[in-house]
């Protein structure tokens, strides 16, 4: 709960504060402190015997890598090097220790940025967005988080999660969708619905990934479009995204190192380009930090679905779709700075690793059940 009061502050002294140094360093250290509160959190749950699984451990050991990449590639478009050093260790550090969370503060979190959020519309027209796509205001709401996608984003996650804990009439949960209302983010909405249906599809493996396979294919269309097929959308039917992949296409391949972590960042400074991202995990990985961009992108790629087709828990599988989702149009795993999106992206990842039957928590208790079965043959004396 504190570190979720870290980030309004953090929103609020970026409207407040309007100078850009003293910012930066304002929010990096409540960044670290951030890092400090959720990480305490996580170590003083849970049974302190049991050791991260070796997924985790390999998780958080490429991202502790991928926070190395800036410092040893030539960089034509430098950024803030330090800034990603310390979200690749935060997400590193809390990813290891996922196992050990208390399920109770994760969910408690998730409500205070939902309930927070809506209580930034009082602020006025700071709280929103120059977007018109809201259902319930004028503007899209920004929130805690600073921006419509990524409060969305969080809204997703805590109506998949509050459904899957039951909590049909939580506070929490009835908030997450009326932000979601205020925000409108369709790739949101595609998480929503994918990750509710892996829930409800859950003992059907094969027909829960075709459905979050079809989602994903819908969600990347546009991009598809632009990138393989060579279309020019109209960038307002895509929120202009489009224009940033067609720019990209256009301006050609980036050298094997990529061309920096600041590349677009001065393009927007410069008028190139509209936004300070390429709206694509792939894309945006491999322009600013080229071939071992993608490599990174692709080992933790590869360990989310090994988690997945070892063994399979269905909030578990409903949070790597969503999380793949995000990446076709947003980039969750591109910390370049602390911010919302980070937060967003460690508890998506806490929930997932959590909640693996990996977790020894988890484990655990199947084998306990497990063993009830076996001695008496009459399982519906104890079900709940």
């Amino acid at each position: 709960m504190f570190a979720t009061l870290l980030v309004a502050m953090t929103s609020l002294f970026s409207r407040l504060i309007p100078n850009p140094s003293f910012l930066s360093a304002v929010n990096n250290a409540l960044f670290l402190l951030l890092v400090f509160i959720i990480g305490s959190a996580f170590l003083s749950t849970g049974d302190r015997s049991q050791p991260a699984n070796k997924l985790q451990k390999w998780f958080s050991i490429i991202v502790l890598i991928s926070g190395f990449i800036p410092f040893i590639s030539v960089q034509f478009f430098p950024g803030n090097n330090f800034a990603w050093f310390i979200s690749h260790l935060g997400l590193a550090a809390l990813v290891i220790t996922a196992h050990r969370l208390n399920f109770e503060y994760i969910w408690m979190a998730l409500g205070i940025l939902n309930i927070g959020s809506l209580l930034t519309s009082f602020l006025g027209a700071s709280a929103f967005s120059e977007d018109t796509r809201s259902l319930l205001f004028p503007f899209r709401l920004t929130g805690l988080l600073g921006h419509p996608n990524v409060t969305a984003f969080v809204a997703a996650i805590t109506v998949v999660y509050g459904i899957h804990r039951n909590q049909m009439k939580s506070p929490i949960l009835i908030s997450a969708v009326v932000v979601l209302g205020a925000t409108f983010s369709l790739t949101s909405v595609f998480c929503v619905i994918t990750g509710l249906s892996i829930l409800l599809l859950g003992r059907y493996r094969k027909i829960a990934s075709s459905v979050s396979a079809f989602t994903m294919l819908v969600a990347a269309s546009p991009i598809i479009g632009v990138l393989v097929l060579g279309l020019n959308l109209n960038p307002e039917l895509f929120t202009n995204r489009s224009s940033i992949w067609t720019w990209l296409r256009e301006y050609g391949s980036p050298p094997f190192g990529g061309f920096g972590l600041g590349f677009l960042n001065l393009q927007q400074v410069s008028g190139q380009v509209l936004w300070v991202h390429a709206h694509n995990q792939a894309l945006m990985s491999f322009y600013t930090l080229g071939i071992a961009g993608l490599v990174s992108l692709t080992c933790l790629a590869i360990i989310l679905l090994r988690l997945l087709t070892t063994s399979f828990s269905p909030i578990t599988g409903a949070c790597v779709a969503m999380l793949a989702i995000e990446a076709t149009t947003e980039v969750p795993l591109f910390i370049d700075f602390p911010a919302g999106r980070w937060l967003a992206t460690v508890f998506l990842l806490a929930i997932a690793f959590g909640h693996s039957i990996y977790s020894p928590v988890l484990r655990t208790r199947t084998r306990t059940v497990r063993s009830v079965k076996k001695i008496s043959p009459r399982t519906d004396q104890f079900s709940t």
